[in-house]
């Protein structure tokens, strides 16, 4: 299939800035798949998003909508392709003297929605928005945000694009959006590129992740690409009542190895919580080391695998571009 976007080696300067915007991005969010953008602020995540858009022209490489480089569009042509996508960018404004309902109405009759009026109140009742006489500009930021998410899903498009969608949400508005996000995905092939530092709802949503810094892609791929499989196992224990310590031979005559004292082969935890946390090494030998350990009397409570997760990803990769410099996911701040 046809992916929803291509960018390829996008570059993008703005006046007076001798450090690229963009510098040589390259990023394909295939069909029906969500990709999450991620990236401190002023990695370039909302430039690369206004190219994909053709609202930024870039001096370098090209963007490609539903498989058509932009400068290849007529006007005619640009319209009917711009309807498949439904957008939320930063800082999105209003027209002063609408109120929700009107604005609604009138993006819906400009992409021509059938049965605009029960599209708006559908929307509007799954956002928990109010369709009142209230000028759009008088909104809170939260019901703002609400109002420009149902404008970007009014006419059912086939690709969205959102610059940090959560923004302002309250929780369970938040957990609606990003469960009929994925549910689109699903059953209607919707395809998403969304913008975000809310690593924790990126890591549960998204099929697909890019990390972007200094205008740079620095890697990018499947979620399973990207973490990678099980990173370590943590067997924990206990003997006569009691949390027991790490049996620091019990192992070693089983021809396990020292599994207390070779942080590449195993770490422990801490001996008041009687477990030990084994990396990958550990992993292929954790069936061997709990039959040892039952083998000695003692209980096994649990062995759980222990999975890289997006914002230690995040961590690692931001530290190796940024240096000794330690980012942290704003949400955290």
């Amino acid at each position: 299939m046809i992916a929803a976007l291509t960018c390829h080696e996008l570059q993008v300067f703005y006046p007076k800035n001798p450090r690229p915007a963009l510098d040589h991005a390259s990023l394909t969010v295939p069909a029906g798949s969500i990709v999450g953008l991620l990236g401190p602020n002023g990695a370039g995540k909302s430039t690369l998003l206004k190219c994909a858009l053709g609202l930024l022209k870039p001096q370098m490489g090209q963007a490609f909508l539903f498989g058509e480089p932009w400068q290849n569009i007529t006007s005619e042509t640009e319209r009917l392709r711009l309807r498949r996508v439904g957008v939320l960018l930063e800082n999105p404004g209003f027209y002063r003297k609408m109120n929700t309902a009107e604005y609604l109405r009138f993006f819906g009759e400009f992409y021509g929605v059938k049965d605009i009026e029960a599209r708006i109140i559908s929307l509007a009742s799954f956002l928990d928005l109010r369709l009142d006489k209230k000028p759009a500009t008088q909104l809170s930021q939260g019901n703002r945000r609400k109002l420009h998410l149902a404008r970007s899903l009014l006419h059912s498009p086939d690709f969205l694009v959102w610059d940090e969608p959560t923004e302002y949400l309250d929780p369970e508005t938040q957990e609606a959006v990003l469960s009929v996000l994925s549910r689109d995905c699903k059953e209607r092939g919707t395809s998403a590129l969304l913008a975000s530092h809310r690593l924790d709802q990126m890591e549960k949503v998204c099929s697909h992740v890019a990390f972007i810094a200094n205008g740079r892609i620095h890697l990018c791929g499947s979620k399973s690409e990207v973490l990678g499989g099980v990173k370590a196992v943590e067997i924990q224990w206990q003997a006569d009542g009691e949390l027991a310590t790490y049996p620091a031979d019990a192992f070693e005559n089983q021809g396990l190895g020292s599994f207390s004292s070779s942080l590449p082969v195993g770490e422990l935890i801490a001996e008041a919580q009687g477990g030990v946390r084994l990396t990958e090494l550990g992993v292929v030998k954790a069936p061997d080391m709990v039959a040892v350990l039952c083998h000695r009397g003692y209980r096994i409570l649990s062995v759980t695998l222990k999975n890289n997760n997006l914002e230690q990803r995040y961590r690692e990769l931001m530290s190796n571009v940024y240096g000794a410099q330690i980012i942290k996911p704003e949400h955290q701040l």
